[in-house]
């Protein structure tokens, strides 16, 4: 966005490179694998398919090039490379000296002004690709600013290294929980179980109201309502028992249980951290019983589950508490250094 594109000039593609084709037809399902790319049309992995053999029957071309599918997704290659045969990838070999910045910037221009216009209907052959244009910045005698290219990448290179490293720094940021110590505790003597009540969609009333069923996300919801006739209380914890099975949700406000979930009512004075603490484990519990044995209620009810145990023997909310209010906050900063990382 910062790059003012009015004052660019138009360049003949055909006067910037030499065009090739390989030779050969090298059939991807009968190569060896080895180091070398080999480039097929697609519109990402800088159009990597997958490493094969030097010693494939087909033009192996020099790194320092681009290359320009039939869909007119454009790559620079920084390595030597081969292609898909029958037209699909063009090479394009530069008329001038070309690095790793230049070649991404050039890449990049083709990529945006060619991706959108060309497709399975009209594809961009090599014929039609000498004979396009595409905008570049200009000196002031009106040749390609190669010198400004390359300046402008390594900006967005280095910035793009930086939030890397940002984003490889958060991914390593894992905390181990020591579980050799935590006990086992019956679920039905943690929890009161109510099963769901059925409401099917010809039934239901739109609204604001939390609908829960079996499903694997978004909390649970699967539609809002007005429907109030059974409604569960906020600070429960919903479990599907049938379909997705296992999956467990804190539900921090009112909501209608469908009958293929079942509710935890706490026995204990739960918060909504001591909550997200069990959630994950219920769910392990859950992952033994398969779609056709259900987790009925007189099961869940009989399950246990390991939690981390105080002194006496009983379940050590304090802990559970303090811990899930740490990865919390480790996690509201990750989401911040995300969003700095993306803006």
């Amino acid at each position: 966005m910062r790059n003012n594109t009015h004052k660019w000039e138009k360049f003949c593609i055909a006067n910037l490179f030499d065009f090739f084709l390989p030779q050969g037809d090298l059939q991807v399902q009968k190569v060896e694998d080895g180091d070398i790319p080999l480039i097929t049309p697609a519109n990402s992995n800088n159009g990597l398919l997958k490493t094969i053999s030097a010693l494939s029957k087909s033009t192996r071309f020099s790194a320092k090039a681009l290359t320009v599918d039939m869909f007119g997704n454009a790559y620079y290659q920084e390595e030597d490379f081969f292609v898909t045969a029958h037209g699909h990838v063009n090479v394009l070999v530069p008329k001038f000296e070309i690095n790793k910045p230049i070649g991404l910037f050039v890449a990049t221009a083709i990529r945006i002004m060619f991706s959108r216009k060309y497709g399975f209907k009209d594809m961009c052959t090599q014929k039609v690709l000498k004979k396009e244009s595409i905008y570049l910045p200009v000196t002031a005698t009106g040749s390609p600013d190669w010198m400004y290219m390359e300046s402008e990448m390594n900006v967005y290179l280095n910035e793009s290294e930086a939030k890397i490293r940002s984003l490889q720094k958060i991914a390593l940021t894992k905390t181990n929980v020591d579980v050799n110590f935590w006990q086992e505790f019956r679920i039905g003597d943690l929890f009161k179980v109510d099963k769901g009540f059925r409401l099917t969609k010809a039934n239901m009333k739109e609204g604001d109201i939390r609908f829960v069923g079996s499903s694997a996300k978004n909390n649970g919801e699967t539609a809002r309502i007005s429907n109030d006739e059974h409604l569960h209380s906020a600070n429960t914890i919903s479990v599907c028992y049938n379909g997705s099975v296992g999956e467990t949700f804190y539900q921090d406000e009112a909501y209608w249980a469908s009958d293929d979930v079942n509710v935890l009512y706490p026995l204990f004075a739960m918060t909504r951290n001591i909550a997200l603490f069990i959630c994950p484990i219920i769910k392990l519990a859950g992952q033994k019983y398969a779609f056709v044995d259900k987790w009925k209620k007189e099961i869940m009810e009989n399950s246990f589950i390991k939690l981390p145990a105080s002194e006496n023997g009983n379940p050590d909310w304090e802990y559970m508490e303090s811990y899930m209010k740490q990865v919390i906050d480790e996690s509201e900063k990750k989401i911040d250094c995300l969003k700095k990382c993306l803006n």
